[in-house]
């Protein structure tokens, strides 16, 4: 996932970048104290505070980034969503004739599960490719109680 760093001097934007270190060396440059806002691009994470030493610095770009990386137990983003009516995709795929065999459902379910364990560290950030993975296990499991699925 990226993330936009928003360098603040009270409620004036100094600037935005996508690179924590670029904030961190202008708030390192800066004899004020400034404030360094982030975004995962939609909305601020929190908690917000004011930075002053490098072990601040550090400490919170990692507690913050750790924190909304654990933040969305269910990953179903928008382009998910009303594939059909207002069911999402893998719903509906779950009611199609070729995915009407409960097994041959389960096994693309576990698919998907592998797919996003096997690519760790090669799309998207480790975290992020775990949270996509355990959707597809979670799904898993209520198709495996129920034998069907529901919107998220």
């Amino acid at each position: 996932m990226r993330y936009t760093y928003d360098v603040f001097h009270g409620d004036t934007r100094l600037s935005t970048t996508t690179n924590f270190d670029a904030a961190l060396a202008e708030v390192k440059a800066s004899t004020d104290f400034l404030d360094i806002k982030v975004t995962d691009g939609f909305e601020p994470l929190s908690p917000q505070q004011t930075l002053r030493n490098d072990d601040d610095y550090l400490g919170w770009r990692d507690s913050l980034e750790k924190a909304h990386a654990w933040a969305h137990p269910n990953h179903s983003p928008a382009h998910y969503k009303a594939f059909i009516g207002d069911m999402e995709w893998i719903v509906a795929m779950s009611l199609t004739p070729q995915f009407r065999n409960p097994e041959v459902f389960k096994g693309s379910l576990l698919l998907m599960v592998n797919k996003y364990l096997d690519r760790l560290g090669m799309k998207d950030a480790d975290v992020e490719e775990m949270r996509k993975a355990k959707v597809y296990l979670e799904m898993l499991i209520e198709y495996t109680e129920t034998g069907k699925l529901t919107n998220r």
